[in-house]
Formats: structure tokens, sequence, C-alpha cells
């Protein structure tokens, strides 16, 4: 389940002392000038977009497939793989001109190389890329850098978009996306300034755990921030 983001808005704007008194919404208060709800709607997207970059930088994250394009991104021999790809996304290799796209076999770059060149028919005396060649499927990862053998490959892998990203951030984490965001939220200069310092350093702390996959912690009470502020 996803966590809701007109919620995140509500509770970011409340802790901000931003609404009518005896509300929670998103709606400003009309005498409110050091707020402004598209500013904090767009530092709740920045939030959930370092929450989506966090899980996709641990290849092994169980939410980690929330993101995954349907649509693979073509590869190019030897070049760098997009900056959310890792070792455990789906390689496919076409194995010749035509031929349908089938998963990859991971080796090591070293047998990439060798297959490519099969130096005196060492492996077939077909090319690698070539129909009924048996070295066409293989591919390897190596310092961000991807090799293959066969015609062509392309790769299932995470992309995170703005416009979208919100939408997908997991339930659990959603008290580490309304810290982000309350910190995301106010100026240099703000009276508030200690009190999103506050939030938004139990925000990173809390990411690194989700990041890991570990037990994250609720958003502590207000009464915990104003005590940073008057500590300030």
């Amino acid at each position: 389940m996803a966590a809701d983001e007109t919620t995140v808005k509500q509770r970011v704007t409340e802790v901000l002392n931003a609404c009518d008194a005896g509300t929670f919404g998103t709606t400003i208060n009309t005498n409110n000038k050091h707020r402004n709800a598209t500013a904090i709607s767009e530092a709740v997207r920045e939030g959930a977009l370092m929450i989506a970059r966090a899980i996709c930088s641990n290849p092994n994250h169980v939410h980690r497939g929330l993101y995954v394009s349907g649509t693979p991104t073509a590869l190019t021999h030897g070049g760098e793989l997009p900056d959310t790809a890792g070792e455990g996304d789906l390689v496919e290799i076409q194995p010749y001109s035509g031929a349908s796209f089938v998963v990859g076999t991971p080796r090591t770059a070293q047998e990439i190389d060798s297959y490519r060149s099969n130096v005196s028919s060492l492996y077939s005396s077909n090319a690698h890329n070539v129909q009924n060649s048996p070295i066409g499927t293989y591919y390897a990862i190596s310092q961000g850098r991807i090799r293959f053998s066969g015609y062509a490959a392309q790769m299932y892998h995470p992309l995170i978009s703005r416009s979208t990203v919100a939408s997908l951030i997991p339930d659990e984490y959603e008290d580490i996306w309304t810290a982000l965001s309350i910190g995301l939220s106010v100026k240099e200069g703000d009276n508030l300034l200690p009190v999103a310092g506050y939030y938004m350093s139990f925000g990173q702390q809390q990411l690194a755990l989700a990041t890991g996959m570990g037990t994250v912690a609720k958003l502590p009470p207000p009464q915990m921030a104003m005590e940073a502020r008057r500590d300030a």
C-alpha cells in the first residue's frame, strides 16, 4: 500500500502552523504570508524523490520493484548503465538480428570479451552475434558498465519520474516522507528553521535505515521539535 501524498501535505502544513486553527488540510491561512501551498507541494515531491532514490540504491530492497519500468532501456556494449540500474536488474539479449529477446546469462567481463573476439573460432565457427551461435546470450556488469555477447541488449530497471513518484512511496515510510518534507519546506532565515532542522535530521537518519530495510521509527511529536527550537 502506498502512502498518501495529500495526507503528507496536510501533516506538513499543520506542523508548519500554516493552516487555519482547528483544521487539518493543505489550505494556507490567509493571514500567513510566510507559507505557500505550491512550495509545500514541491517540498513534498522532493521528499518523495529522496526516498525513491534511496530505495533504488539498494539492489536488494523489497520495494525496488515499485519503480522498475515496464519498458526496457536499450543498452550499448561497453556503455554506462543508467544511474538507477543495478546488477540484479533483468537483462535481455537479442542473439542475432531479428531474433526475439531472451533472458541473458551473467558471465565475467573477461568471458564476454573472449566470446566477442572468439579467437581462432575457440567457441564456435559462428560469430557471437549471428544465428546458431552458442555464445550470443551472455552479459557482464562491471564498474557501472554493461558488456554483452549477441546482437543487442536491453534492461528493465527503475525509472524515477518526478510526476509519478509521489504515488509510489511505501506506506511504512510516510513518517520519513513527512519529516523530510518539513525540512525541505523551510527557507533560510525562517523562524521555524530549528524545527525544520530537527525533522530533517530525523528524516535523514530514518532514510538511512529504510535504505538498508531496517526498522524505522515513528515521527516524533511536535513537542520534541519545539524543544529543539528552544535549545537553538
